[in-house]
């Protein structure tokens, strides 16, 4: 029981940070002992990009994140506050880990601002935040699948450029899970017939959020979360973060890749194909 409890209780807590998260850091490496060795066996010019320089010199966009701190905070306090808190009742914070219980804690904290701004809007705001946020679920439930459905290809074409950033980020994840044509081209660009580090390649679709617009510095949120679940992230921006974990030619192929998809979706060729 206790186990079970414990399971559900991660489940719930972790949702909103693993919703933000996802296509964030799973991807990393950990072995940080072999920074010099290739990342890839591919023939890429790497002077292209080099990871001497800033790492936060990724070309950003003044991009609000408030849609992405409203649907956090939809995905885990939702937008009843009796319902939240029968939600979490019977959750036995003993169960958990230190760094679960410092999730716990801040949602419990973000749960109650959120309750409190919601109290301050009138009926027109609050319906306006409903609609606005339940069609942003709607969207990256449709983009979340894990196979392929060509009629989700379509889709993820259309979002891919998305003013929302975990929208379009949300959708690249896909094309580059499921696409294959997509992945090719991808590496044609690159000049290198091994795309399997493409595939499904989380901290490239991240980095395509954050440059879309998405909140990734040091004192983000999103980096605020990923902080209570994996302390080496604490204090870094996310591009800081993932050059941290990797290699140095893992960074820099991965910042030649971005290069080469922001230039095959500023084109017409998915449209097209």
């Amino acid at each position: 029981m206790l186990k079970t409890r414990k399971k559900y209780l991660i489940g719930v807590v972790m949702l909103c940070i693993l919703t933000a998260l996802t296509f964030f850091y799973f991807n990393t490496v950990d072995d940080t002992s072999n920074k010099n060795k290739p990342s890839f066996p591919i023939a890429i010019d790497q002077s292209i990009h080099k990871s001497e320089n800033n790492p936060d010199t990724i070309k950003k966009h003044t991009v609000s994140s408030k849609s992405h701190d409203d649907y956090q905070n939809y995905s885990q306090c939702g937008f009843g506050l009796e319902a939240h808190y029968e939600k979490i009742k019977n959750f036995d914070i003993n169960a958990l880990d230190d760094s679960e219980i410092r999730a716990f804690e801040k949602m419990m904290d973000d749960c109650d601002k959120w309750f409190e701004n919601l109290s301050t809007l009138n009926q027109k705001e609050l319906e306006t935040l409903k609609t606005s946020t339940l069609e942003k679920e709607k969207i990256l439930t449709g983009l979340s699948a894990y196979e392929y459905d060509a009629n989700i290809i379509d889709n993820a074409i259309q979002n891919v450029s998305h003013i929302d950033p975990e929208i379009a980020g949300t959708a690249l994840l896909y094309l580059l899970s499921y696409d294959h044509a997509f992945l090719n081209k991808i590496g044609e660009g690159m000049n290198t017939s091994n795309i399997e580090f493409l595939r499904s390649n989380l901290n490239l679709a991240g980095l395509y959020s954050c440059e879309k617009g998405l909140d990734c510095s040091a004192t983000s949120s999103l980096m605020s979360d990923l902080c209570l679940i994996n302390e080496t992230a604490c204090g870094q921006t996310h591009s800081s973060w993932i050059r941290s974990q990797s290699t140095i030619n893992q960074y820099d192929d991965l910042l030649h890749a971005l290069q080469v998809v922001n230039s095959i979706i500023a084109s017409d060729w998915l449209e097209k194909r």
